[in-house]
């Protein structure tokens, strides 16, 4: 048993946690500030690349307006995934941001179902969290999607 230490005043234990603080924790010495002159950074040269880019531009092709029933086949893949979503989305009236959000409205709903059903059958080896980290969505409710979908039972 260790024996306990007895004071006679306050002092007298203050005195006492002090030392052991001195001994059991030791002052480090205080970082010490130096003064350093302020150096200016050298100007930097700008470049005007605006007709440089505006020339750029004009060599671009024109982007081609895809048929409103052109049988859209999107490749597999995460990219595939997108262009999936941003279809399905603008079949049924909706930007890819709801299809991916948290509204709950029917129509809403059953557009994303239907994004989560192509994208699964794009995608047949890829697993129920994998589609879900895509959606932002647990893999129950990829599940479900499917199931009301018709995808899977």
């Amino acid at each position: 048993m260790i024996p306990v230490k007895e004071f006679s005043c306050a002092a007298d234990l203050q005195a006492h946690y002090r030392a052991l603080n001195a001994r059991f924790f030791p002052s480090r010495p205080k970082p010490r500030l130096m003064l350093v002159a302020k150096v200016e950074p050298e100007p930097v040269a700008t470049v005007d690349l605006s007709k440089e880019i505006e020339t750029f531009l004009d060599s671009l092709p024109e982007p081609e307006e895809p048929a409103e029933n052109s049988g859209f086949v999107p490749e597999p893949g995460p990219f595939g995934a997108k262009k999936i979503i941003a279809h399905v989305a603008q079949k049924n009236g909706f930007t890819s941001d709801d299809i991916l959000g948290k509204v709950k409205s029917s129509r809403l709903v059953v557009a994303r179902w239907e994004a989560i059903k192509l994208v699964q059958e794009m995608n047949p080896k890829w697993s129920l969290p994998k589609i879900g980290r895509i959606f932002k969505r647990d893999h129950t409710s990829i599940l479900h999607a499917l199931r009301e979908m018709g995808a899977r039972s």
